[in-house]
């Protein structure tokens, strides 16, 4: 199991680093985005969970000596300096109280968490483990997939089209002033009007969004061939990947 999420994280790596990786399965390059690989990895892998593990509750982690320390003193800490708003710099001053303790007073919190972590580590059966480590590469994916949609807003993605129920409340809630409350009210007036329109109401609005979700696939696509060249595959759809990487087969000529 340990080896087989290691052989995942490197994969997951070499994605990240611009390369297609190929399925082992049918010699076809993969999505080079991090989720679809750890699909992948949970739908082949010899170790997928299976859907009864949904039924695991997984046991938190112990928090540490220091950590004990630092909550329980946060409030007092927070009232003797309000002018510290980050948590580095709260973290700072409780670094300092803890480290003035003596033995004899960190020893509470430390068999607090002592105490903790035997109970944790009772509970943590091979399945456990497993589950465990699913789930930390499962947040690697979502923290990667969340800076790669930040970079590549950087690097000059087209925003995605509105729908056409979007454009129609835009239209009708643009000159409308409203505090959030009302704001809401509004949204909800909206939805029951576009509900009750008849399509041919709805086709101007709809019509519109088919124009500019047109115009976007285009100038999609146009950004992606960017950022091929670029070797920025992270942030090019699997579709494109293979348009651009497959060969173009030409139809042989008809002869006379």
């Amino acid at each position: 199991m340990a080896a087989r999420v290691v052989l995942a994280v490197l994969n997951l790596n070499k994605i990240a680093s611009g390369r297609v990786l190929g399925c082992c399965h049918n010699k076809v390059p993969v999505c080079t985005s991090y989720y679809n690989n750890l699909q992948h990895w949970r739908q082949f892998g010899d170790d997928s969970p299976s859907s009864s593990d949904s039924d695991v509750v997984l046991p938190k982690r112990p928090s540490t000596s220091f950590n004990r320390f630092y909550m329980e003193k946060l409030i007092e800490i927070r009232e003797k300096h309000p002018d510290v708003k980050t948590v580095t710099g709260l973290s700072k001053i409780a670094g300092g109280m803890w480290k003035s303790l003596s033995e004899e007073d960190k020893k509470v919190y430390k068999d607090a968490y002592l105490k903790e972590k035997e109970e944790f580590d009772a509970k943590m059966t091979p399945k456990v483990k497993q589950l465990m480590k699913e789930k930390a590469l499962e947040k690697k994916v979502e923290k990667s997939k969340k800076k790669t949609k930040k970079e590549s807003k950087s690097l000059g993605r087209p925003r995605p089209p509105p729908s056409g129920y979007s454009l129609f409340v835009k239209e009708k809630s643009s000159d409308v002033t409203h505090s959030l409350s009302a704001q809401q009210e509004l949204m909800k007036d909206l939805a029951q009007l576009w509900k009750a329109m008849v399509e041919a109401e709805k086709k101007p609005y709809r019509d519109r969004a088919a124009i500019e979700r047109a115009q976007y696939q285009k100038d999609l696509k146009d950004w992606e061939k960017k950022m091929y060249k670029s070797g920025r595959l992270e942030f090019i759809r699997k579709a494109t990947i293979n348009e651009l990487t497959m060969p173009k087969v030409t139809k042989p000529k008809k002869r006379d």
